[in-house]
């Protein structure tokens, strides 16, 4: 799958409607149809739990996917959904990237 298709999957996971801007290739939803307006444009909000720490924390919570860290490991979620990731020397990215895996794994079970 490219990685386009995972983060739409993830988003799916945690009920996030995104959109796709082709111009700069990123994702972005509106939190709600009555977002603030500034110079006549909608405000995006750009998402990426990938790269962004805000927002795997977000997809955590809405997927309600339990964490643990110990002995240089990051555990998300549980049973056959569950991943564990080194921390190595960028302990963020390992906790970004377990989110984001076991999100996609929760998706591709409903389906």
């Amino acid at each position: 799958m490219s990685d386009r298709e995972l983060l739409e999957l993830a988003a799916k996971a945690a009920g996030i409607v995104l959109e796709y801007e082709e111009a700069t290739g990123r994702y972005f939803y509106r939190r709600s149809p009555y977002d603030l307006v500034h110079n006549g444009q909608s405000l995006k909000v750009y998402w990426n739990p990938r790269d962004n720490m805000g927002d795997a924390l977000q997809l955590a919570v809405k997927c309600e996917i339990p964490l643990e860290f110990y002995d240089g490991m990051v555990i998300a979620g549980q049973g056959l959904d569950e991943v564990a990731e080194e921390q190595g020397t960028d302990p963020d990215a390992a906790t970004r990237r377990a989110i984001f895996r076991v999100a996609v794994q929760i998706y591709r079970d409903w389906e």
